[in-house]
């Protein structure tokens, strides 16, 4: 049967090869815990899937791109935590190894309601921050 993870789910993963900023490089295990973010329609048939990194160091819920989850009945924390939406990444389904469990509705909103903002998806186009690109926007920009 194929496997299919949904969107609030939580896994430990195996991340490697970490690089940089990468998060986790502070662990010298393989695996770090994520959050499925991608919605299901997509997690049922592609490859891979969009996750974003859980991290214990309660300080970065300082960062605006980062939402703090608190450990409460439930969601299957073990001890607070807080998503790092700025690093959400694209992962193959292979590297999810444990299945961790499920996150409140509550939670899972809160994370996807701060990527939707670092996208720019959840403001007016007139407050949304222009992206100026080297390349050529549609074909009739190219000469």
């Amino acid at each position: 049967m194929p496997f299919y993870p949904s969107r609030g789910q939580v896994y430990k993963a195996n991340l490697n090869p970490l690089v940089g900023a990468d998060p986790g490089r502070e662990y010298s295990g393989d695996w770090k815990t994520v959050l499925v973010v991608q919605i299901d329609a997509l997690n049922r048939n592609a490859g891979t899937i969009l996750v974003v990194p859980l991290t214990t160091t309660l300080k970065r819920a300082e960062q605006p791109s980062c939402v703090y989850i608190e450990r409460v009945p439930g969601n299957i924390l073990t001890e607070p935590c807080v998503a790092i939406c700025h690093q959400v990444r694209a992962l193959d389904k292979n590297k999810l190894r444990q299945f961790c469990g499920q996150l409140r509705s509550a939670d899972i909103k809160k994370v996807v309601d701060v990527i939707a903002e670092i996208v720019g998806h959840s403001c007016s186009p007139a407050q949304a921050i222009p992206i100026i690109s080297p390349y050529p926007q549609s074909p009739k920009d190219v000469q």
